[in-house]
């Protein structure tokens, strides 16, 4: 199956420009967490303790299902969802369906997420 070419990254900050690898702490990998679907990355775009939040989501045909969040914290009122265009030998498939890029990667487009919004697909959000 071939990869997708068009992904999407959730975060807090409204303000980048262009994604760069981090080491995340809980996998030991380096790298830019993305998705196919936009609908984890939208709920990530509000967590303000991602090492101590737990998110399982699912999506068939490409509409989400669903999905539960743990938090120790309450999510953010908004956050943005990034969508980006990386080449194609910096994706990296670490688990089927589960991508992180190797490689810096400008933004193409950018909108800002509600949680509102997030919340109407039919999250449930548990506290910790």
């Amino acid at each position: 199956m071939a990869r997708p070419a068009i992904f999407y990254h959730g975060s807090p900050s409204g303000r980048i420009k262009v994604l760069r690898p981090r080491r995340d702490p809980r996998l030991g990998i380096r790298g830019i967490f993305v998705a196919d679907e936009p609908y984890g990355p939208m709920m990530f775009s509000l967590m303000l303790d991602r090492a101590h939040t737990t998110i399982n989501y699912m999506v068939k045909k490409g509409h989400f299902v669903r999905g539960t969040v743990v938090t120790p914290v309450p999510l953010n009122a908004s956050g943005w969802l990034y969508t980006v265009r990386p080449v194609a030998s910096a994706i990296v498939e670490r688990k089927p369906g589960r991508y992180f890029l190797s490689e810096s990667t400008r933004v193409l487009r950018k909108r800002k997420v509600l949680l509102t919004e997030v919340m109407g697909l039919g999250w449930v959000v548990k506290r910790k």
